[in-house]
């Protein structure tokens, strides 16, 4: 593995990178900050303007498994009126869907 060396001392061992754009630097050139590593203070001010700027993406709605339990209760009352329509109400030309009644041989 090749040795990286600072961007601004060219003969002197780099001892880590900027956090925010990457370049080696040595234990002098180290700007250390509660949000990282860097090679100056400008990289430091840019990364923390980034970081200030971000916010969390928000999600909306329900997620994916109260969408299926939504769509299960959904089939299921469907299934069950048009049991009642065939059953009840002598809608029998709904009996080739009524799925309740073929579980029920009835």
């Amino acid at each position: 593995m090749q040795e990286k060396y600072c961007l601004n001392h060219r003969d002197v061992a780099a001892v880590g990178q900027c956090h925010q754009c990457h370049k080696p630097v040595c234990g002098k050139c180290l700007v250390t900050a509660p949000n990282g590593k860097f090679c100056s203070p400008e990289c430091q001010k840019k990364n923390q303007n980034f970081k200030d700027g971000y916010k969390e993406p928000k999600l909306h709605g329900p997620g994916l498994v109260s969408q299926l339990a939504g769509l299960a209760v959904g089939v299921g009352v469907l299934m069950l009126l048009i049991h009642g329509g065939v059953r009840f109400l002598g809608l029998n030309f709904l009996a080739g869907v009524d799925m309740i009644g073929k579980v029920l041989g009835k």
